[in-house]
């Protein structure tokens, strides 16, 4: 995939991660302020949605530094290299 593919990607599954777990506390937040009993099939789904959300989100944060890292830090090295080579070619014109 491409740089920006992945970026998207990354970001998509970010934002779906994090609604998620919005969906886990607006419904905890629910059953507690209504004082329902929730029964074992529905802790089930509120442990899977809160599991998954925060591996989306993890998953997704750390795929995403992966991509960008290695990009921000190649722009000092970058940098670098444009002034070595202005200095090298001001140095070669000095020689004639």
């Amino acid at each position: 995939a491409s740089i920006p593919t992945a970026v998207y990607t990354s970001s998509i599954g970010f934002t779906l991660a994090l609604a998620g777990l919005s969906l886990f506390t607006r419904r905890v937040k629910f059953y507690r302020d209504m004082g329902i009993t929730v029964d074992r099939r529905e802790k089930g789904y509120l442990a899977l949605t809160l599991i998954l959300g925060l591996w989306g989100a993890f998953s997704s944060t750390f795929g995403l530094l992966s991509i960008i890292v290695p990009y921000l830090a190649s722009i000092p090295l970058s940098a670098s290299g444009a002034v070595v080579t202005a200095y090298t070619i001001l140095d070669i014109r000095s020689w004639s």
